[in-house]
């Protein structure tokens, strides 16, 4: 027998084997918008949560306590993708679960400033990629032990966020559109890479989402709704559904995908 088809028996027998815990997922930038609502999407689904913040710990400490809640353990974590060791932080977040690590959402990013491209720095260039793409790519190889069947894991699903502007563009957005691309062939090659470990890589990819929560921000999507077939803008929760569902055992022959969330638009 190959050592993919051992790999396979393995994870088979370790999903047959598994308690009414689901696991320990983590969710990045998970204490609002879209992290937010997948935070407490995967909680209501039975996995324990760990979230990580960069500036606001009182909104991920509320988002914690909304877990306990439901009957999940939670905890954040602040981490600075543009500054922090991945690896190091990755270790504290995995020393706390009490559950298996079995998912990874790469929720966090940084957009850009509508600017024309000539008027970025370098600075501001390495920037946008170092937290949208190098961070993530950081936080892909540290969930890759703890989920990995040939490292004693359970196997597992990482779930990235890209854009619909990494496939048609974005006025005065060069970099940020460039940087989702970059998310997507990341996503189409690791899921190439890990398969056979048991681990599955998708990315979701956004379109209007109104995910603020100041209504004078969301006031500024509201003109393009009637662009969208749907006639209304998507809500993070129609994204985390989506996720929870990537990051769930339903899923298990889906890999290698990048699925649009954007109402036909």
């Amino acid at each position: 027998m190959t050592k993919k088809k051992i790999n396979v028996v393995i994870l088979e027998a370790r999903r047959q084997t598994m308690t009414k815990e689901r696991g320990t997922v983590i969710v990045t930038g998970g204490s609002r918008g879209i992290g937010k609502a997948t935070s407490l999407c995967l909680a209501r689904l039975g996995y324990d949560v760990i979230l990580t913040w960069h500036s606001s710990q009182e909104k991920a400490d509320n988002i914690v306590s909304q877990i306990y809640e439901m009957g999940q353990k939670a905890k954040s974590f602040q981490l600075r993708l543009e500054t922090d060791d991945i690896e190091e932080k990755f270790g504290e977040m995995t020393g706390w679960a009490k559950q298996p690590i079995v998912g990874l959402v790469n929720n966090a990013a940084i957009f850009e400033s509508r600017t024309p491209f000539t008027e970025k720095s370098p600075e501001d260039l390495h920037q946008i990629f170092q937290v949208n793409v190098f961070s993530l790519l950081a936080l892909c190889k540290a969930a890759f032990n703890p989920m990995a069947i040939s490292k004693g894991g359970m196997g597992g699903s990482i779930v990235n966020l890209s854009s619909q502007v990494a496939t048609f563009g974005g006025n005065r957005l060069l970099a940020y559109a460039a940087s989702k691309g970059a998310v997507n062939a990341l996503t189409l090659s690791l899921a190439r890479e890990v398969g056979h470990e048991g681990i599955r890589v998708n990315a979701v990819s956004p379109g209007l989402i109104d995910s603020f929560e100041d209504p004078l921000l969301s006031e500024q999507f509201h003109p393009k709704i009637s662009q969208i077939p749907l006639g209304r803008l998507g809500t993070p929760e129609d994204v985390a559904e989506l996720i929870a569902w990537l990051i769930s055992p339903k899923s298990s022959f889906v890999s290698g995908t990048i699925i649009p969330v954007h109402g036909a638009r």
